[in-house]
């Protein structure tokens, strides 16, 4: 019997195999959204640690005086390399939340503190 056509290398069983994943990858993609896909992808690898990019982003804040940014925007900061074993990770954290309750992180803004705690006046049109 001739069987030429009957054998397939190895390389075209692993060129089929990597289309599969990148198939999967894409069909992930779509279904959960891209940012959940990158955001796991992250995740699986521990992530980056981004605690002193987060200060400065709220020191900046503190020195342009931008209230909303200091006491309102949420960021999600990245502690160690725990991944999601570590609730600090998961959690979203105010520029203000993060000086009340981790000040080992060296913010201090003490004119936004103040005004975080104030209520915020909101006007009404006839």
């Amino acid at each position: 019997m001739n069987k030429k056509g009957a054998e397939m290398t190895i390389g075209t069983i692993i060129i089929i195999i990597l289309a599969l994943v990148v198939l999967a990858v894409i069909i992930y993609g779509f279904t959960t959204g891209w940012n959940n896909l990158w955001e796991n992808i992250k995740n699986f690898g521990g992530g980056k640690v981004n605690v002193a990019s987060v200060v400065n982003a709220c020191q900046v804040a503190c020195v342009s005086s931008s209230q909303y940014d200091y006491c309102t925007l949420t960021r999600k900061v990245t502690f160690d390399d725990s991944g999601a074993k570590n609730p600090d990770n998961t959690n979203p954290w105010t520029c203000k939340k993060l000086q009340d309750e981790k000040p080992n992180v060296g913010i201090s803004c003490p004119a936004l503190s103040v005004a975080c705690t104030e209520t915020p006046i909101t006007t009404t049109t006839p």
